[in-house]
């Protein structure tokens, strides 16, 4: 009886916190006001893909926001259950998919880890295990398969060749080529080596048939450091048959006598790796544009499409490369004055669009959005972050301040 007694005073007890919890959080999130991209200029749909990232702040209080055409949703207003298991994906389609196949997509959270085409879903993870001195002595593949069609799932584990030594890897992409399994991994390891590689796993055999370094090299040795990185992908759940990545090996010479530390730089390269042949190929522009490429503020890549973006204080410069027909389809600069800004905080690029959230100043620190055709060069988009008051009315309050402005395309 006392055992029983105990468990019905432990269940009153967690109802009681629970209620407490929800009251709090109905409290808290009916004193937060509604934020929305309101449109200005340009068709309302261009905006619909469109979410942004921010941090909500008045007074001493603090919190994430997500903002989009219709509306704000603030980490507050999450339910107990998403609260406990968080729902982060930036990309719709995969919070959708968590949705409407709870049992495939459950432990599955690395976008990264997912390729998907039509009906069929891919979902690559990696396990290791460590040695003594801390790196890692050997991994496997767990693979994961959907047909959405069928209704069929599969899954299974494969070990996978170790090349070198590493404190750390994980796969940055998966695509399907054929009827192998591509997985680009990146390492890291204890003694600042860093390496991109490529293993591709046949499905029918479901065993790995090729292993390939893309790119490769100490991050600092006697003073030569090498920067290896690789473009964001504007979707990394669509197909590609590209890999690209980039490697600048810069000289650091440390001050002596006064004088102050000094670097030179001493190549800068631009490998494209081909899933297909699983061969490495180099661009076909001039040097000049290869280190442009190398240099750039930030890499995008859809499908065969590679941007190149590259700021200064006055705009920034796009370069759009076509991989497979190895040819620069257009180059294009844009001032930070024909978005209507003296400040961009963050910009995606996404189906030919380029998306730019920028701030005027920080007194002013309700964001605007701006669209831009790359086919024409032309703003077909302009919108800004508006409150609502308790009527249901824009309002301006400048004690509201929205930071670290990061925007989304779905």
């Amino acid at each position: 009886m006392k055992r029983y007694r105990n468990s019905i005073i432990l269940l009153v007890i967690a109802v009681i916190t629970l209620g407490t919890f929800y009251v709090r959080v109905g409290l808290s999130a009916s004193n937060l006001p509604e934020i929305y991209i309101k449109n200005e200029y340009g068709d309302k749909n261009e905006a619909s893909p469109i979410l942004l990232s921010s941090i909500y702040s008045k007074g001493s209080r603090s919190e994430p926001v997500s903002i989009t055409q219709k509306g704000s949703s603030y980490s507050s207003q999450k339910s107990f259950i998403d609260q406990l298991e968080p729902v982060d994906f930036n990309l719709e389609k995969l919070n959708k998919l968590q949705k409407e196949e709870r049992q495939f997509m459950r432990g599955k959270k690395d976008s990264n880890g997912f390729y998907i085409e039509n009906n069929f879903i891919v979902y690559g993870r990696m396990d290791y295990s460590y040695d003594s001195n801390h790196q890692v002595s050997g991994i496997h593949f767990k693979i994961y398969t959907l047909d959405k069609k069928n209704n069929e799932t599969q899954s299974f584990d494969i070990p996978a060749p170790l090349n070198g030594s590493y404190s750390y890897i994980n796969i940055t992409d998966v695509q399907v080529i054929g009827k192998e399994l591509k997985i680009i991994t990146s390492g890291y390891s204890n003694k600042s080596f860093t390496a991109i590689q490529e293993y591709s796993i046949n499905l029918v055999k479901k065993e790995v048939v090729n292993h390939s370094t893309i790119v490769q090299g100490q991050n600092e040795v006697n003073g030569i450091r090498n920067d290896i990185s690789g473009p964001q992908e504007v979707d990394v759940t669509e197909p590609k048959n590209y890999e690209v990545a980039t490697k600048v090996v810069t000289k650091e010479t440390v001050g002596v006598d006064g004088n102050q530390p000094s670097s030179k730089e001493l190549s800068s390269n631009v490998m494209v790796y081909n899933l297909k042949t699983n061969q490495i190929e180099t661009p076909k522009m001039s040097q000049e544009k290869i280190n442009k490429l190398a240099h750039s503020t930030r890499l995008f890549q859809q499908g065969d499409i590679v941007y190149s973006i590259t700021q200064d204080d006055k705009g920034m410069d796009v370069l759009k490369y076509n991989l497979k027909l190895q040819k620069i389809v257009s180059e294009q600069r844009f001032l930070n004055s024909s978005f209507g800004t003296n400040s961009v905080n963050d910009f995606k690029i996404k189906n030919d669009k380029l998306y730019v959230v920028s701030t005027k100043n920080i007194d002013n620190s309700l964001p605007s959005i701006m669209v831009v055709d790359l086919q024409t060069n032309k703003p077909i988009y302009k919108g800004r972050v508006v409150i609502k008051n308790n009527n249901n009315k824009d309002m301006k309050d400048n004690m509201v301040k929205l930071f670290s402005n990061n925007i989304y395309i779905n």
